[in-house]
């Protein structure tokens, strides 16, 4: 660490309270996060929304049925 730790986290500070009153002021828009929520029993019906999610997002997932077989069940069997 250096000797500007001090003043480095003070003006972080003073930003994310500046920020904040400018939320509750609503002169700016507060930042949106999805949270996705799923209630499943199974491993393909947790993977399934988590897939569509991250293609929404642009993340490559076509390539997972490999890593997806390997990791089934938490061993190295196949899925049948």
């Amino acid at each position: 660490m250096t000797d500007l730790k001090p003043e480095i986290d003070l003006a972080i500070e003073r930003e994310v309270i500046e920020f904040r009153e400018a939320i509750a002021d609503r002169t700016e828009a507060a930042p949106v996060v999805e949270i996705l929520v799923k209630v499943a029993k199974t491993y393909t019906a947790t993977r399934d929304p988590i897939r569509e999610y991250a293609t929404s997002k642009g993340y490559n997932v076509s390539n997972q049925n490999n890593v997806d077989k390997k990791h089934y069940m938490g061993g190295y069997k196949q899925m049948r």
